[in-house]
Parts: structure tokens; C-alpha cells; sequence
């Protein structure tokens, strides 16, 4: 596994270099550049793993957990032929009330999107393969094959970390001159207008898609053990 820690100001990194210090299949790096230049930085970093000798690279960001249906990411990825790109269907989740949640605290809920709202990829690059910002797709291989892998996107933890967030990234993608001015334009809004985070914290609390209360999962869960036990509303 390459985590890259990219301006982090809490404890990130020291967290990371425990999990490397104890797990030498964890390798951290460090990216400096305050601009959001996503698609090279994740396009070099598959490369990395690809030359490391990894069979799929399953490209993800911090907020995202990763699982499959009807076993783990490993098994369904082993048992797809053919196919240089799986689609994981991406489910949000979001706190169950505006007090946020602390995914570290025992008995925390969420309410996580029963429908996808978009598709991320893994992919088995033979050689260099140019990922697409977002990871919705690899530019220069194949269209995404379906397949059992899915995602729990937890983008929102509280209004202050909302609000970092769309600071953080209106100012990343400004700084890199080669996006045009529709790029991101939903960071953009959230910092710049009066009043449009709080509003957008409300409705992530209190979501209009159907939605099913759920557990924070448990490392290695399927997403049967993530839906298990939910509500749904």
C-alpha cells in the first residue's frame, strides 16, 4: 500500500508512520504542492504500484472505504477476466444529525445512500495509465467493466471539517492554472458565498435519498456486514 499524506495539519502523518513503522507493506510519501493536481499525482502513484508488482490498483482517498459484495475487494478483483478497469459503485454516507459524528467513537451512525450517485475504478495497467481526477475512470484504457465492488464515501464529518474541506480545496484548485473556471466549481461556491456551507451541512444531515442507518464498518467488511443490521428510511 502508498499512502501520500499532501499538507495534512492534524496527527495524519503521525498516524501513518506508526501504521509504516509496524507494517512494512505500508509505504508513506509526502506531496508538498499546495495546487490539486490529482490525476498526476495518482496516475504516477498507480505506476508506482504497478512497478512494484501489483496485479489490480485499487485507487482511493482517505474518506473512502472500500468493500465488496459477496467478498472481499481481493476475491472479486482475482475473479474478474478480461477487464483492465472495475467500476465500485459509490455510496455516500453522511452523519445522522448536525452534531457530526466521530467515526473513532464506539456505537457512531451513519446514513449512507441506498442508491450510487457515481462510479470510481480499480484498474490492471500493463504499462503507464493515465487516471482521470476524481479516479472515475483510466483515460487510455478501456471503458470500466461492472462488478461487485462498492464504496462508502464519508466526504462530511462535522461543519468545521466542511468547511476546511471546501477552503482547502477552492485554494487547491485555484493554484493550479491549467484547470479551467468550471473545475470544481462546488468547492468554489461552498467558500466563496455567505451562508452556502451551513446550508449544504444541512441537507448532508439530513439527506432526501433514501437512505439506511448503519455502523462504522469494521476493517475487512463486506458489503452485506456494512447494510447489516441497518434501518432504512
Amino acid at each position: 500500500m502508498i499512502v501520500l499524506d499532501h499538507l495534512s495539519t492534524d496527527s495524519t502523518r503521525e498516524v501513518l508512520a506508526g501504521i509504516t513503522a509496524e507494517d512494512p507493506r505500508v509505504h508513506l510519501g509526502t506531496y508538498q504542492d499546495p495546487a490539486h493536481r490529482q490525476a498526476r499525482v495518482m496516475s504516477y502513484l498507480a505506476d508506482r504500484a504497478r512497478r512494484a508488482g501489483a496485479d489490480w490498483v485499487v485507487l482511493f482517498d482517505a474518506d473512502e472505504f472500500w468493500c465488496a459484495q459477496g467478498g472481499t475487494v481481493a476475491e472479486v478483483l482475482g475473479g474478474i477476466e478480461g477487464a483492465r478497469v472495475a467500476a465500485a459503485a459509490l455510496h455516500d454516507a453522511h452523519p445522522d444529525g448536525p452534531e457530526g459524528v466521530d467515526l473513532t467513537a464506539a456505537g457512531s451512525r451513519l446514513l449512507v445512500e441506498t442508491e450510487p450517485n457515481t462510479e470510481k475504478v480499480a484498474i490492471r495497467p500493463e504499462g503507464w495509465a493515465w487516471v482521470d481526477m476524481g479516479n472515475h475512470s483510466a483515460l487510455d484504457l478501456a471503458r470500466s467493466a461492472p462488478s461487485e465492488l462498492r464504496i462508502l464515501h464519508i466526504p462530511y464529518r462535522s461543519l468545521g471539517q466542511m468547511r476546511a474541506k471546501a477552503v482547502n480545496g477552492a485554494a487547491a484548485v485555484r493554484a493550479d492554472t491549467e484547470f479551467g473556471p468550471r473545475v470544481a466549481d462546488h468547492w468554489k461556491r461552498l467558500a466563496d458565498y455567505d451562508g452556502e456551507i451551513e446550508r449544504e451541512w444541512a441537507e448532508a444531515t439530513a439527506p432526501r435519498r433514501p437512505v439506511a442507518e448503519i455502523g462504522v464498518p469494521a476493517p475487512g467488511a463486506t458489503w452485506e456486514d456494512v447494510l447489516g443490521g441497518g434501518t432504512t428510511s
